[in-house]
């Protein structure tokens, strides 16, 4: 179970003063966002250190593989083993904030060597998946969508949707058949577990583990930042590429400045 704070639960999901922020690009964070990115052992990033988003915004953390989401909470977590799903969360009324692990992108090169040459194919073989769950992939890109490991067959490839928010209920597909089973998502429950432990007891030495773990699953290749690879700016994953070298020193500031620096 993910651990979720939460302040006391009520929809105030629409576009209003409170929330504006997650729909500008240059708004700063508030002071209740940037105590909760504190928690998590980040300070506030300045613009041109994010990846601005629907509803949110996206910062990459290039020293550990980890990718934080900050929603509007009128987006859907959506919840499936071919979904990649966040290590923690923290709650708000308006908003949450996900810890997420970076994978594999799949670029044209992977697609062509698993999936054949017409990124179709790769479209139909993850709604095929999602739709037994009564899911669709309706923003279909090839920056939305990962590639992990499958732990049950060796050297075999999975892929798995990057972006929630290009998922969407259909009810329409829903069948009886069974989920799926895939697990590859499990090789990320250590760092998934530091992490609850960090912030739910609110303790500095249990973050500079989880950033510890999470250079170490880096370092392995179990955690991939794919951003770093990229050299065409113009892209989405270009641009997360420079978010992320702009946001890095400042996170190293302040993790040393708070003795949580790995």
């Amino acid at each position: 179970m993910r651990l979720q704070i939460t302040h006391n639960a009520y929809n105030l999901h629409m576009y209003n003063e409170e929330n504006k922020w997650l729909w500008s690009e240059t708004d700063p964070f508030p002071e209740d966002a940037t105590q909760d990115l504190n928690a998590l052992g980040l300070p506030a990033p300045k613009f041109g250190s994010y990846l601005p988003g629907y509803q949110g915004r996206l910062m990459f953390l290039d020293d550990y593989g980890l990718v934080i989401r900050v929603e509007s909470q009128s987006t859907i977590a959506h919840n499936h083993p071919h979904i990649l799903q966040p290590l923690c969360t923290i709650n708000r009324p308006l908003y949450r904030i996900e810890v997420c692990p970076a994978i594999e992108v799949i670029s044209r090169t992977l697609l062509k060597e698993n999936f054949g040459a017409c990124s179709y194919h790769l479209q139909n073989v993850l709604n095929d998946l999602l739709k037994h769950q009564g899911m669709e992939l309706w923003d279909f890109q090839l920056e939305n969508c990962g590639l992990l490991p499958d732990p049950d067959q060796d050297g075999k490839l999975k892929p798995v949707v990057l972006d929630r928010n290009a998922v969407r209920k259909n009810d329409r597909y829903k069948t009886s058949a069974p989920p799926s089973a895939f697990s590859g998502q499990a090789v990320f429950k250590p760092l998934s577990n530091a992490f609850h432990s960090a912030v739910e007891f609110k303790d500095d030495e249990k973050l500079k583990f989880a950033y510890q773990l999470a250079r170490q699953m880096k370092e392995k290749g179990t955690l991939i930042s794919s951003w770093q690879k990229v050299t065409l700016p113009a892209c989405k994953t270009g641009k997360a590429a420079v978010a992320g070298r702009a946001y890095a020193p400042n996170v190293r500031n302040y993790q040393k400045n708070r003795s949580i620096l790995p």
